[in-house]
């Protein structure tokens, strides 16, 4: 051991700093075209001072969370303690009696343009009004497009359940059938052969398994009980169950309403539906090749709902949604590894869903997948990739209102301090979004800026990778975003609105 040791230790002599295209500082020994990272001798024995961030550790503490906030108004919206339990207080009464104390001193004047808060487009009125008339119909529907950060309902659970709250509505929203991540908002299992696609997927498309029509429906996914190519004409049978999850919020747990939603139907499918094992249900799929919504309404939440499939061919099935007929519904949309680039490809199976969901409210949140790897010069022309795809969505959506969230605070490993890029890409995203009638908040500087992300780490609030968030830290960014969002919907809004 203490010779393998000394090699090591002596190798670090022949590592030496490069920079590469970035301006990236990298520690390593090269050989020809290879380049091999390694620490330096100094990387060994030198003692990395602490980094200091007084913004993010009040952020994190929730004394402040941002340096410019309205004054007298978080600390009001607390519900009887210093925990932050805002948005999840003991029962609804609790809410909205908190609310109604904040209002008894007067509506405050709506704020945007600052650091940390939410940037709406002018006038910034205007638009949080349509946004609380958009939540304040019999029923209002948001979709929550991100990247990995958003995966397993991360952020959007938080954001969904103190809509819900606070303006009606239950149920988890949309999942697809055979799910690539852990999901906590509502217990799934499959029985059978499930095959997913999803449009952006490095590994299907590096493997061309991909479907051949780019028909992947307005969540950006399928999945089929037989193979999308190939396969036998013999007869299949698979399913998928279903139960409430009572480990995440309350209003999860709670749903009258399932659809599915399908498409490419072309042969006969039969479906069986039992609830608590006994069927209830029996009925074929439209096999017209178009995308149809085979829509269920319960009297009460199923204990355990079956739904289950036979056919000798697989229509696509674009995913499932389970909420209630009134209040907001708030599907989580993840897209690993994505930078928000895909939705131009999609085809007319996005058009038809739109159509029919018709939603209220989009939300891109994407960004960090681009910062490693994204030099100043080509910031502005990655930026308006994403603000196209959101203008082709907006297209087929014209009545939506559009919300797009940056990345967060992300540590190089071998610094661990924050990418340069990241103040000109939250910049640039921010006057790209305005300009084009979106609304815009920086995660990045609603954590704290620059080498926030160092400070979380410690806090346990980030995770070891130094990009993503832990739990606890999930739960906090998205405190952030649910309180900058009450506060401006507070303010054009009077109390009576939230004492049904």
């Amino acid at each position: 051991m203490i010779s393998i040791l000394t090699v090591l230790l002596c190798l670090s002599f022949f590592s030496q700093e490069y920079t590469d295209e970035e301006n990236e500082v990298i520690h390593g020994v090269k050989i020809g075209g290879l380049q091999i990272k390694y620490p330096t001798l100094k990387d060994i024995f030198s003692h990395q001072e602490p980094i200091k961030n007084d913004k993010a550790m009040a952020i994190i503490q929730g004394k402040e969370p941002i340096e410019n906030i309205k004054k007298d108004t978080l600390s009001s919206l607390s519900v009887a303690s210093n925990t932050h339990n805002f948005i999840f207080p003991e029962n609804i009464k609790d809410l909205r009696d908190s609310i109604g104390n904040f209002l008894k001193k007067g509506n405050l004047s709506l704020v945007s343009n600052v650091e940390g808060q939410i940037y709406y487009p002018a006038p910034a009125e205007d638009f949080v009004k349509k946004l609380h008339d958009k939540l304040s119909q019999r029923s209002c529907r948001i979709l929550h497009y991100g990247d990995s950060k958003i995966e397993g309902d991360r952020i959007t659970a938080y954001l969904r359940n103190g809509l819900q709250i606070l303006y009606g509505g239950t149920g988890p929203g949309y999942f697809p059938i055979k799910t690539p991540y852990g999901q906590r908002s509502i217990v799934i299992q499959t029985s059978g052969n499930w095959y997913r696609y999803a449009l952006f997927n490095a590994e299907q498309r590096k493997n061309k398994d991909l479907l051949p029509d780019n028909q992947y429906g307005l969540y950006a996914n399928v999945c089929r009980f037989t193979p999308a190519r190939g396969g036998d004409n013999s007869l299949k049978t698979a399913s998928f169950t279903i139960s409430p999850s009572h480990s995440y919020y309350n209003s999860l747990s709670q749903y009258n309403e399932l659809s599915l939603h399908y498409g490419n139907c072309t042969t006969p499918t039969i479906i069986t539906i039992y609830e608590n094992n006994v069927e209830i249900k029996k009925d074929t799929l439209q096999a017209d090749g178009k995308y149809h919504r085979y829509k269920l309404t319960f009297s009460e939440t199923p204990k355990k709902l079956k739904i289950q499939f036979s056919g000798t061919k697989s229509p696509d099935f674009y995913g499932v949604t389970v909420g209630s007929s009134q209040g907001v519904q708030a599907d989580n949309i993840p897209t690993r590894g994505d930078s928000g680039f895909h939705f131009t490809r999609l085809q007319n199976s996005f058009d038809a869903m739109s159509q029919e969901l018709k939603p209220d409210i989009i939300i891109f949140q994407f960004g960090g997948n681009l910062i490693p790897y994204l030099s100043k010069n080509k910031v502005a022309s990655s930026v308006k990739r994403i603000i196209t795809n959101m203008q082709w969505v907006q297209k087929r959506n014209p009545n939506a209102l559009f919300l797009l969230i940056g990345p967060s605070d992300m540590l190089r490993r071998s610094t661990k301090t924050s990418y340069d890029v990241i103040p000109s890409l939250v910049e640039e995203m921010k006057s790209q979004a305005l300009e084009n009638g979106f609304a815009f908040w920086s995660m990045y500087e609603a954590m704290g800026g620059k080498n926030s992300m160092r400070i979380w780490y410690e806090n346990k609030m980030g995770a070891g990778d130094l990009v993503h968030f832990s739990d606890k830290g999930t739960e906090r960014i998205s405190e952030l975003l649910f309180q900058n969002l009450v506060e401006d919907l507070l303010s054009v809004q009077p109390v009576e609105m939230y004492k049904k």
